[in-house]
């Protein structure tokens, strides 16, 4: 399995060589096709997952509330221009270091934007973070309710703006 810092085009090639093993939210087309947009947003979020001492529960958490921060095309952006928040200019690579028991997508807008995501790089995880949710509801019961709910308010925000879901 690649590393989480090899390039798209490592796990693109490692997917199709291990369909099988394709990481949640990563999605392959019917002609075998990966999606690089998916592999994107995988690293964006991941990248900057709490260090491998925290537990799982909370590393799930956080993937959640990413995954409902970017899930909606524009809602990152749109909603940093609400907060008056600026993307600062360099881009970085820390993990998120604060506490996830009280974590809320507020705080990771603020986190992201510290860490240089940009409205592309935003736009590049909306595919992983919604195919996440989707496979979230089967992977997580004893959350698939709350999950639901996130992608119904999704569904109807990609609908409203003209769009369909990946």
């Amino acid at each position: 399995m690649p590393k989480l810092w090899d390039g798209p085009e490592v796990w693109a090639m490692w997917i199709d060589q291990h369909p099988d093993k394709c990481p949640h939210g990563i999605v392959v087309m019917p002609d075998s096709h990966v999606s690089m947009r998916g592999i994107h947003g995988m690293q964006l979020i991941k990248q900057h997952n709490p260090r491998p001492e925290v537990a799982e529960q909370q590393r799930t958490q956080y993937v959640f509330l990413a995954t409902q921060l970017f899930a909606s095309p524009s809602a990152y952006w749109h909603a940093l221009r609400r907060l008056c928040l600026a993307v600062v200019p360099s881009r970085t690579w820390t993990p998120y270091t604060g506490s996830i028991a009280n974590l809320t997508i507020n705080d990771l807008m603020q986190f992201f934007a510290a860490q240089g995501v940009t409205k592309e790089q935003a736009d590049d995880m909306f595919e992983y973070a919604y195919q996440w949710l989707t496979k979230a509801i089967i992977d997580q019961p004893s959350q698939s309710a709350e999950i639901q709910s996130v992608l119904g308010e999704v569904n109807l925000a990609i609908s409203e703006a003209g769009n369909r879901p990946p």
